[in-house]
């Protein structure tokens, strides 16, 4: 069975990437919000960007608890003792990474996968590191990976992820493709495949992909649910009615997320990791009173940890309880003052107050600690913004664009505050290279359109 003839057709739909005007304060607090909900969901690691180490990576142990301090100890003498090896330098950091120390853990894993070239597992760690901030850099390594091990079906299915958040939805069906006739994996698959095509946006990618599907003989509950998306897609009500029908007389299926190279890091928590992950699905479940008891306790418990009470945060920020929400973020920012995605969001959330003073304080600091954070450097230009400095947005939006090409958002916005200031070659450069991006949503396309006629209605 084959889908490689199937291609898709750019409708100005897909991706979950947020779009749309930023200008305004209120279209800031939407983005804020959603934001916020994201982190929360993912379940956050922190920020990562990191070359080569020319040392061994140390951590400051003065305050972790003595299981914690002794296991990455012995993980360090290990590398100290063999600086050749590359399962001393893995080892140490998978250590790290189950700690939430992912700068160091990202170093470790670099040159893990020097030194073992034909290792998969050491440059996949790098990518689901990298992913949480960085959907090229993770795709970077993730494709390292699967060229040493195009067997291990977590990461195709990683990588089809990712590819799905940057609006390559073929490829990320391409990916998933040795899958689809595997009888093992076939299940798991082909929901995969039909998700993939009905977040492109493309009606008759979806409706191909669907025969397919049925040709298969896979039947399960997330295929039906995914049958009865795409007929709502197509308008076919009747028969979205039909499958949710059938999806309802089925038993639930446990979630696909068997990963035995990350349960083996989960394996070396000595930290309450594990309840961590449990708040994070009350998170997502919506139980919120629970997520955040649990938190709170393991903030106490667990102090040198950033994430508990970054999540709780969060959390704070969701339910509207600002003031509490930035109180958390503040004491954090001095607690983790090297961890720039606490100063990131403490300025979003005194965008929510605005107070820019304290935003732009925030953001400067984030971007010291991660100069290539993208999205740091595009809240800053909205501050600006909302501050009356065009030139100093746009130096930050272009310097978003760099760090994130791939980001239409980003695009877009340079391209208004050009056209604002009346810089008109420059924004008609912009918007060619919007163009060629796909469209998140049709909102993206209009607005994009929308610039291009002003532009034009500008130079008659």
């Amino acid at each position: 069975m084959s889908i490689e003839s199937i291609q898709v057709q750019d409708s100005g739909k897909a991706s979950r990437t947020p779009n749309g005007r930023t200008t305004s304060r209120g279209r800031l607090l939407v983005s804020v919000s959603a934001m916020i909900v994201a982190a929360v969901a993912a379940g956050f690691f922190g920020w990562w960007s990191w070359s080569r180490p020319t040392e061994i990576p140390d951590v400051d142990l003065t305050a972790a608890r003595p299981a914690l301090a002794a296991l990455i100890r012995d993980a360090r003498d290990r590398v100290k003792d063999s600086p050749n090896s590359a399962n001393a330098w893995g080892s140490y950091g998978m250590c790290l990474m189950q700690h939430e120390l992912p700068v160091q853990a990202l170093a470790c894993f670099t040159e893990a996968a020097r030194l073992a070239p034909n290792s998969a597992r050491w440059p996949y760690y790098a990518g689901v590191i990298s992913e949480q901030t960085d959907y090229q850099q993770a795709l970077g390594w993730y494709e390292q990976s699967l060229q040493r091990d195009g067997n291990y079906v977590p990461l195709r299915l990683r990588i089809a992820q990712v590819l799905s958040h940057l609006n390559r939805h073929q490829e990320a069906i391409e990916t998933l493709q040795p899958l689809l006739t595997s009888v093992a994996h076939a299940k798991l698959a082909w929901p995969a495949v039909l998700r993939l095509a009905r977040v492109s946006g493309d009606p008759e990618l979806a409706s191909k992909i669907l025969v397919r599907a049925r040709e298969s003989g896979v039947v399960g509950r997330e295929m039906l649910l995914e049958e009865a998306m795409i007929a709502m897609m197509q308008g076919k009500s009747g028969e979205a009615m039909q499958a949710r029908q059938a999806a309802s007389e089925m038993p639930a299926e446990a979630p696909a997320n068997d990963d035995p190279w990350m349960d083996s890091i989960r394996g070396l928590d000595v930290s309450g990791f594990m309840e961590s992950q449990e708040a994070d699905s009350m998170v997502q479940q919506g139980r919120f009173g629970e997520a955040m008891e649990k938190l709170s306790g393991l903030s106490q418990k667990f102090p040198e940890r950033s994430r508990p009470t970054f999540n709780h945060a969060l959390v704070l920020l969701s339910l509207g309880q600002t003031d509490a929400g930035i109180a958390e973020l503040r004491k954090l920012s001095k607690s983790f003052p090297q961890d720039p995605m606490v100063h990131f969001y403490l300025a979003q959330a005194m965008v929510r107050i605005a107070d820019y003073a304290e935003s732009e304080q925030s953001l400067v600091e984030a971007i010291r600690l991660k100069p290539d954070f993208g999205k740091a450097h595009a809240l800053l230009g909205d501050v600006y913004v909302q501050t009356g400095q065009p030139d100093k947005a746009i130096d930050c939006y272009s310097t978003a664009v760099t760090q994130n090409p791939e980001e239409l958002s980003f695009r877009l916005q340079l391209a208004r505050l050009l056209i604002e200031q009346e810089r008109k070659d420059e924004a008609r450069e912009t918007l060619q290279k919007a163009s060629q991006l796909p469209a998140a949503n049709d909102a993206s396309r209009i607005e994009l359109d929308r610039l291009l006629k002003v532009l034009n209605q500008q130079q008659m």
